[in-house]
């Protein structure tokens, strides 16, 4: 069993006092300032996967095909939402908040095997683990306590189910 360093928790703990308001201010606003904020990461997470993979390999099509994934996921939320709806949007943000958290936790506190040590040697299955059971957690949520209890919902095992794993999904892209 891990270990937390409690600094680096305080860190990350006010970085998301920070952040949460910010990114929440912005996908519930939507328009220019959802358009900024979703820039802004897509040019982080940009820089951020050029500088991982030059360490282990710095070839073209390895650079290329991780900037496409990115573009992808970056579109992926604007299609969120601006096609689905708000509600949408805020899930899926908590979701990945949730898997992030999960991750976190579990692989700090039950450790194991790395997951892909050459790219990111902190992440482990543990990690994973807890991530996709985080982000189930809140889609089954969301749906026992948005959708189930709607007047035009009617319970259903499979779709509890259904949201659980998509929840793991969301967690494992």
């Amino acid at each position: 069993m891990g270990r937390f360093n409690l600094k680096a928790l305080q860190e990350r703990a006010i970085s998301a006092a920070i952040l949460i308001p910010v990114v929440l201010f912005a996908v519930i606003w939507g328009g220019i300032p959802f358009y900024i904020m979703i820039a802004l990461l897509a040019a982080i997470s940009a820089y951020e996967w050029i500088s991982m993979v030059r360490k282990i390999d710095d070839t073209a099509l390895h650079v290329l095909w991780g900037l496409v994934y990115l573009a992808v996921g970056f579109l992926c939320c604007i299609v969120i939402r601006e096609e689905q709806s708000l509600n949408a949007a805020i899930l899926f943000v908590i979701m990945v908040w949730a898997a992030d958290i999960g991750a976190y936790f579990s692989g700090k506190y039950f450790g194991g095997a790395k997951l892909a040590p050459l790219i990111s040697p902190n992440k482990t299955w543990a990690g994973l683990g807890g991530a996709c059971d985080s982000a189930g957690l809140v889609a089954v949520l969301y749906y026992l306590g948005v959708i189930a209890f709607s007047f035009e919902a009617v319970f259903s095992w499979m779709a509890l189910i259904f949201m659980f794993f998509v929840g793991v999904m969301i967690a494992i892209v």
